[in-house]
């Protein structure tokens, strides 16, 4: 949704799992954390979206001449 992935955003996120002491164990729980965190955040960026269309649908046969 025009979202990059910046390289300061990976030295953030190493720089947190020193912080926090994580180890090898708590792998599993962090890519399942990203996971509903990317989807979350998809539904989130995809609703302003979706939102018109469903309200105020455009019907082909409403622009026939």
């Amino acid at each position: 949704m025009g979202t990059t992935i910046a390289p300061w955003m990976l030295f953030f996120e190493q720089a947190s799992v020193v912080d926090k002491g994580l180890t090898i164990h708590d792998i599993p729980g962090g890519q399942a954390d990203t996971a509903i965190g990317s989807l979350s955040m998809g539904v989130i960026a995809d609703a302003p979206i979706q939102r018109p269309i469903r309200v105020h649908p455009v019907h082909a046969a409403n622009h026939q001449k």
